[in-house]
Parts: C-alpha cells; sequence; structure tokens
C-alpha cells in the first residue's frame, strides 16, 4: 500500500514535540505501507500582525526534513492569523495541491489520511477529489470540540467528510458527536490512539527522581501538556491550594510550556504556592517517561480532549491518572486505574487527589490493563481501514 498522510501536527526542526503522537503512530505505519508524509505549515512575512510572533518559527522550517528516518515534505502557505481564519483551508489547499500532485505523479498513491480536520482535512479533500485518491480523514479533538461551534469552518469539515471514504477518530466520544452531526456511521471508526510500551515501561521511582533532580521524598503529582485554557491547569494551581490546606508533603510539577504560562506563575506566587506548584518548562518527549517514573499520581485537568496519549503513557508507566472526565478520558480511565472528577471542578479535583495519593496501586497491574492499547495496535486498525478504502474513487 502506498500511503500519503498529511497533517500540520508534526515534528518539525525548531518544534520537535509538534504533533508527537502523529509522528508516533507514522512510524509504524511505515512498517505497514510505503509512506510519504507532508507537513503544511503556514508562512507570513516579519511585517505581519505582532501577536503573530509565536507563529514566525514556521518560516524557518525547511521545504523537507527528516525525523526518525521518516522523510517529510513541508510546504508553505501565506496567512495572516486571524485576517484569513476563514480562508484557512482555501490558502493552505493553494499551495499544498501542486505539492501533492507531484508526489502523486511519482508515487500513484492508494489512499490518503489527513489527521486534523480543518484546515487540512478541508484541503486534502478537494485535493483528493481531483486527484482521485481515496481519503480516509482523522479527528483528533478540538477539531470537533472547538470548530463545530463554528458554523463557517464546521460547514467547510463537512463537507469533506461527504468526500471522505472513511473518517477515523481517535475516541468513540468523538465518533457519536460527529454521528450527531450527521456524518453517517458507517463512514465511522473509533481508533483509540497508543503509546510507546517500550519507552513507557514501569521504572523505580526514587531513580527517576534522581535523575531529574527532584527530592526523593514526598508525594509528586505531575502534568504534563500544553499550557493551554483547554488543559484546565488553573483548576489544578486551584486545586493544589485547597489541598495544601489539608495536609502537607506534596507537590505538583507543570512539564510544559505556552501562552498561559505567565499567568499561571503569577497566580501560583500570589497564593504562596511556590513550594508546593513548580514549573518544569517543556521537556524532551524521550524525558517525559523519566517524569511518569517520577510521579505518584499522573493529573490531566482537561476541559475538553479527545484521546489524550499522556493517559496512555502514565499508565504504561505504571502510575495512576487523576483525569478529567471529559472527551475519550474515561475510555482509557476507570476505577481500577484512577479517578475522574469532572472537568473544570477544582474541589472535585483536589479531593480526587487526595483519595489517588493516599490509595495503593500495583503498577504493574496498572500497565497490564491497557498493554492492547500500542502504537502497533492503533496502526494495524488504522491499515485495515486504509485498505478497506483504498479502492477505485468514487465521485
Amino acid at each position: 500500500m502506498k500511503l500519503l498522510l498529511v497533517s500540520n501536527l508534526y515534528p518539525t526542526p525548531t518544534e520537535p514535540t509538534r504533533g508527537i503522537f502523529v509522528h508516533q503512530l507514522a512510524r509504524r505505519l511505515a512498517c505497514l505501507a510505503e509512506l510519504t508524509v507532508v507537513c503544511p505549515l503556514p508562512w507570513f512575512p516579519d511585517w505581519a500582525l505582532p501577536g503573530a510572533a509565536r507563529w514566525r518559527h514556521f518560516s524557518g522550517v525547511p521545504a523537507e526534513y527528516t525525523v526518525d528516518g521518516i522523510r517529510v515534505a513541508s510546504p508553505k502557505y501565506p496567512l495572516l492569523p486571524k485576517v484569513s481564519e476563514n480562508l484557512h483551508a482555501s490558502l493552505m489547499q493553494a499551495t499544498l495541491a501542486p505539492a501533492i500532485a507531484r508526489l502523486h505523479d511519482k508515487h500513484r498513491f492508494d489512499v490518503m489520511n489527513t489527521q486534523w480536520l480543518y484546515p487540512d482535512g478541508v484541503a486534502s479533500a478537494r485535493i483528493a477529489r481531483r486527484l482521485r485518491i481515496p481519503l480516509v480523514l482523522t479527528a483528533l479533538g478540538s477539531d470537533v470540540n472547538v470548530f463545530s461551534a463554528e458554523p463557517r469552518k464546521w460547514s467547510q469539515v463537512m463537507a469533506s467528510t461527504r468526500i471522505a471514504a472513511a473518517v477515523t477518530t481517535v475516541s468513540q466520544a468523538l465518533a457519536e458527536r460527529l454521528a450527531a452531526a450527521g456524518v453517517p456511521r458507517e463512514k465511522l471508526v473509533a481508533i483509540l490512539n497508543g503509546a510507546d510500551h517500550e519507552r513507557f515501561r514501569v521504572r523505580d521511582r526514587g531513580a527517576c527522581r534522581r535523575e531529574l533532580g527532584l527530592p526523593e521524598d514526598g508525594k509528586a503529582i505531575v502534568f504534563v501538556g500544553r499550557l493551554v485554557e483547554i488543559k484546565g491547569v488553573d483548576r489544578l494551581v486551584d486545586a493544589a491550594a485547597r489541598l495544601a490546606v489539608t495536609r502537607a508533603g506534596f507537590t505538583v510539577y507543570l512539564v510544559g510550556d505556552g501562552p498561559l504560562r505567565e499567568p499561571l506563575l503569577a497566580d501560583i506566587r500570589a497564593r504562596g504556592l511556590d513550594s508546593r506548584v513548580k514549573w518544569m518548562g517543556s521537556r524532551p518527549h524521550e524525558q517525559v517517561a523519566t517524569w511518569m517514573g517520577a510521579a505518584d499520581v499522573f493529573c490531566l485537568p482537561s476541559l475538553n480532549e479527545g484521546c489524550p496519549n499522556v493517559v496512555l503513557e502514565a499508565l504504561f508507566s505504571g502510575r495512576p491518572v487523576v483525569a478529567s472526565r471529559v472527551g475519550g478520558i474515561p475510555e482509557m480511565v476507570s476505577e481500577a486505574n484512577g479517578l475522574l472528577p469532572p472537568g473544570g471542578d477544582a474541589e472535585a479535583l483536589a479531593a480526587a487527589l487526595a483519595q489517588a495519593l493516599d490509595r495503593t496501586w500495583d503498577a504493574q497491574a496498572l500497565r497490564r490493563g491497557v498493554m492492547h492499547l500500542t502504537w502497533e495496535a492503533a496502526a494495524a486498525g488504522y491499515h485495515r481501514v486504509f485498505a478497506s478504502a483504498s479502492r477505485p474513487f468514487a465521485s
């Protein structure tokens, strides 16, 4: 099978952890198919809007680069953030179309898979229809949870699902949302994400803490993710303040970065939580396994989610999870391996963290419970969908 994978969510030389989960899937798909990866990224000049500074690094990404032996083509398309947002798919398509056409002339793809519905999926659907390449769209989370509330974008997304031979989702919850929106159920296939079961394994907690330079005593609550509103990190800070009233000997470690870093740090200082909540910055993916090993509890207080890999990575590491009961998280977490407080409820989050810290957990049992959710299993599921979709294109 000759497979084309398209997604702006892919690691780059300037942002090596971007879309790392898509790359993890791609690595396994490369064992099952002849894989080509295209990562379209926006470009705009230095005089663009001042607020666009955080996007400018995209222009420094080479037109071609390699990640773990996988060659990635990265065509750039013009974009003015906020100004041209509703034209995003059309602007991407203008540059992506000739790039894919050239690659298709060379490889003659059997199927195209696009990971992220807007703008990638919309642009790819138009291109796939013109080139008559069977298309499988993949919904990841916010591309449904956020864009479904934006009518101009969502109408384009729904049009792309009509072109697609199949639509995969990373959770059953996302599949149900798309079915409710009008996507035929026979097109929908839920395939949960996986985790690297070799990298994320049960490790000695003390050894991990020594490696990271952390105190070996006390309880550690670890968060890993982007510091953005949807991740609910402000609720975790609030929960830490509540927890500190009734107990000592715990520390919350925030591993990640993002636009809410400064407001969160200011809140931590204002609450006098500097010794309780520590920001550790963004860390490479290979070090995340050590952070999981150092934890007593992993916490993900998101307000919305698809199928967050960090939850599986924690469980593969033998660490219990306290995470919001949102999106696909309940499909991975139960009372056997964690606790699920309501999203956005800091008081309930604090109570769940206290309960998780006091409970005795069997690390090997936590790992065994998710061993069926590997990236190899996910790739095999995608390959079955691709094989079914790669028939002569039907208009």
